[in-house]
């Protein structure tokens, strides 16, 4: 009659080890999974914005832009998809890629006592521009072959 009492107070011990290790196997699963999703964030949710340099955010979720909108305003972030008005400056900032995507590009620096006015690439680097002199460069590519044709030399 002992060993039944035994075997019975086994059977609980070996019961009570099961359940103690699935709480534990539980346990190790849900740190695995946390671990595996910092990875995740840290690796593919991360951007990166170097010195001299902004990240143009695009929204890929939401409706549409109605054709008179260009952009979508701070008030209108959560309702619309398309480029963000508001841009990262340098740093680190963690946006879900499935939802988001951007662009790093350098940063227009205007010198002290200057007034900035962006024109065309062309414009900027003061080459192949159809108002080269006055740094006010306007217009389609057309247009501007079409004044360049006329400016006096």
């Amino acid at each position: 009659m002992s060993s039944d009492f035994d075997n019975s107070q086994n059977q609980e011990t070996v019961q009570n080890l099961l359940r103690g290790g699935g709480i534990g196997a539980t346990i190790l699963v849900g740190i695995a999974g946390l671990c595996g999703l910092a990875i995740w964030v840290f690796m593919f949710c991360r951007i990166e914005v170097p010195s001299r340099t902004i990240a143009v955010l695009t929204r890929k979720t939401g409706a549409e832009l109605k054709n008179i909108d260009e952009i979508v305003t701070k008030e209108n972030t959560d309702k619309f998809k398309g480029i963000e008005e508001k841009v990262l400056t340098e740093g680190r900032y963690f946006y879900n890629p499935w939802k988001w995507d951007w662009d790093i590009v350098e940063q227009v620096e205007v010198p002290e006592n200057r007034l900035g006015d962006l024109g065309c690439d062309a414009c900027r680097r003061r080459t192949d521009c159809a108002d080269v002199r006055q740094h006010r460069c306007r217009g389609r590519e057309s247009d501007r072959a079409a004044k360049r044709k006329h400016l006096p030399q």
